[in-house]
């Protein structure tokens, strides 16, 4: 019996946050990475569903977005047009859309870590930006001062 494979490397369940693993003497703890969002360098397709216009204009907000290669965006786009393709095109001997071609773009595009069960596989996990002037990030980061100059 085989398992199957995500074509992240890493096949099974989704790993929990890294927060929330009880048992501490796995070695191979998760990047952290900042969650800063990028511009895609293509617009999406005025042809494309509104669908695959939101999945094309979410990957720039996503935190993973700043490692994205030229490759990586070229993949992208690539995926997401076949993604159009698939969800809109019929199928005559079925009547209706094509499941997998459909489950082939999706598999596709978590290659490129855009849900967060995808990022845990690569065992990265994103974390929001916290805002500079905001008063109780500020009050936090004193009290986590004070604790560490009393220690």
């Amino acid at each position: 019996m085989t398992k199957a494979s995500t074509g992240l490397g890493i096949s099974g369940n989704i790993p929990k946050r890294s927060n929330t693993v009880r048992r501490r003497n796995i070695v191979n703890e998760p990047d952290y990475v900042p969650d800063k969002p990028t511009e895609a360098p293509y617009p999406a397709l005025d042809t494309w569903t509104d669908i695959v216009k939101m999945v094309w204009n979410s990957l720039p907000e996503s935190g993973m977005s700043r490692f994205y290669t030229p490759s990586d965006w070229a993949f992208g786009y690539a995926v997401c047009d076949a993604l159009n393709t698939a969800s809109t095109a019929i199928v005559a001997s079925i009547g209706g859309v094509s499941v997998n071609a459909m489950l082939a773009c999706l598999s596709s595009l978590s290659r490129l870590g855009i849900t967060e069960g995808d990022r845990r596989k690569l065992r990265i996990e994103l974390q929001a930006m916290a805002a500079e002037n905001d008063p109780k990030i500020a009050i936090m980061a004193n009290y986590r001062k004070q604790l560490e100059e009393a220690a």
